[in-house]
């Protein structure tokens, strides 16, 4: 097909779209939990430790189960999201109920009551923030290929104005992901006073987001010069997802800087409800959506990028929330049991979200990714505490199962000891980043590599194929093979223990 044809068919394979239900976008969002369970059942089970080793059957395992069940959710099989849930719950019950028939055989005496596990005090690290972050990268990378080809529902795609599509939560998952590992989170933040100071810290700031402003400027030109189909509608002319992120960087450095950490939570309400307020109130809905003209024009670098510019007030309320949010994860916690009631909190706190969210979609405002509303920061903020919560779940399952025997694991403590005798035992949460193969550990090393890397392949297939005419069988073996040569190379540079952070 000619370019002529080719390009009318692509404005229209990506325009119009008003996505599906939050509902579904939840149940897909819940196989990645799900998966990460198995991962972890699997791996002990087979293994008996989490430093398993070889680097094939490793990044096989990891493959099939952390890639491969979201990959076909998302495009062949998103009619029956449900049944591939249930066949991986059966496989997780299947290894668990194994296990533990095998262990009351042969090491009954290391089995613990569900009340001593709980009492048990837990060290090591927060492994569902691990995953979070490595699953905000890894379902995008499969997602901004996919959406390419006809496999992938055009429900799920980003939506023109308003709706709710699953590719619209991307960069906000992103920002809570950068939020709760941020010095401000983590309680590491530096006190600034003076006028003096301050400058020199939001200087500081914008120096060290001079990555991705290089890494945007590049996009830019990039596309500009390779004619690559970009939708106008989702930033706008010359903005892009990296100038969002330095603009978020920037702008939360200079609150920080004028207000104390502690206070994110009223920043980002203050943030939200002003942002909504002018969006309603002020007339600025109609220019971020029409123009200043009311036709759409993008004369002048503000008409031209008025998406992006705007849409940045939005993801600042969510980085902020993120803030205070990590904040509450790193507190400390002693306890299995100590973890499990954080986890009915953080289910609680989902529960209370999506109630707000629906108020807001009925009283406000229908949820807008390209006005980055007040729906729309409800709403991608509800969706990364059930993922956070989700995978917390995952991590709480995987060492109860280990201390309550219903995996037959090695153990460095000697079986003729009784579970009196190891009741005030410290249970070292399971840290499946020690294998130097580990695929989450791979992608986490290396963030930003992964995510241009997946950028620059996902252009390299555009451009050498005519991805909207390709046929099921081409269109899942290229989205296969990209995922697969995209995480081995990553899981490459971490056994070899390279990091590409550059600043």
């Amino acid at each position: 097909m000619d370019e002529v044809a080719y390009r009318q068919i692509q404005e229209s394979f990506y325009s119009n779209l008003n996505g599906t239900s939050p509902l579904e976008i939840s149940v897909l969002l819940t196989v990645p939990i799900v998966s990460v369970l198995l991962r972890n059942i699997l791996i002990l089970w087979l293994f008996g430790s989490a430093v398993y080793s070889g680097l094939w059957s490793t990044y096989l395992i990891d493959f099939i189960t952390l890639i491969a069940p979201f990959t076909l959710c998302c495009t062949v099989y998103s009619q029956h999201i449900q049944a591939i849930m249930i066949s991986l719950l059966s496989l997780v019950v299947g290894l668990l109920v194994t296990g533990d028939i095998a262990t009351s055989k042969h090491c009954k005496q290391l089995k613990f009551s569900l009340s001593d596990c709980l009492g048990h005090k837990v060290e090591g690290k927060r492994h569902f923030i691990s995953y979070f972050r490595a699953y905000a990268l890894i379902v995008t990378a499969i997602a901004i290929l996919a959406v390419d080809f006809v496999i992938f529902p055009r429900r799920f795609a980003k939506t023109e104005t308003y709706g709710t599509g699953f590719m619209d939560i991307g960069v906000g998952g992103f920002v809570i992901s950068n939020a709760v590992v941020s010095p401000e989170a983590r309680g590491k933040h530096k006190e600034i006073r003076g006028v003096k100071c301050t400058v020199l810290h939001v200087l500081q700031a914008i120096k060290s987001t001079s990555p991705l402003l290089v890494i945007g400027f590049a996009r830019l030109l990039s596309v500009k010069a390779s004619d690559y189909h970009e939708h106008i509608s989702e930033y706008g002319v010359h903005w892009n997802f990296f100038f969002t992120l330095a603009a978020v960087r920037v702008l939360s450095t200079l609150c920080f800087a004028l207000i104390s950490p502690k206070m994110s939570w009223l920043i980002s309400l203050a943030v939200a409800i002003g942002y909504q307020y002018c969006l309603t109130n002020q007339g600025l809905e109609d220019f971020v959506l029409h123009g200043s003209d009311g036709s759409n024009t993008r004369v002048g670098i503000l008409n031209a990028n008025r998406e992006g510019i705007f849409s940045s007030f939005g993801y600042l309320a969510i980085y902020f929330a993120g803030v205070q949010f990590g904040m509450f994860l790193f507190k400390n916690r002693s306890t299995i049991k100590d973890w499990c009631k954080t986890f009915l909190f953080l289910l609680l706190l989902d529960i209370i979200l999506w109630i707000v969210f629906t108020l807001s979609v009925q009283h406000i405002q229908p949820v807008s990714r390209r006005t980055a509303n007040l729906s729309f920061i409800i709403w991608v903020f509800a969706y990364c505490v059930q993922l956070f919560t989700g995978f917390l779940f995952v991590e709480i399952i995987t060492m109860v199962s280990m201390e309550m025997g219903f995996i037959p694991i090695n153990t460095s403590v000697n079986k003729k000891q009784d579970s009196s005798q190891r009741k005030d035992s410290i249970v070292t949460a399971v840290n499946f980043e020690e294998s130097k193969y580990c695929l989450i550990g791979a992608v986490n090393r290396n963030q930003l590599l992964y995510f241009l890397l997946s950028n620059v392949m996902t252009g390299a297939v555009n451009l050498s194929l005519q991805t909207i005419l390709q046929p099921t069988e081409v269109a899942l073996t290229t989205l296969f093979s990209y995922m697969f040569i995209l995480g081995f190379i990553h899981v490459l540079l971490h056994s070899l223990n390279i990091k590409t952070k550059v600043w």
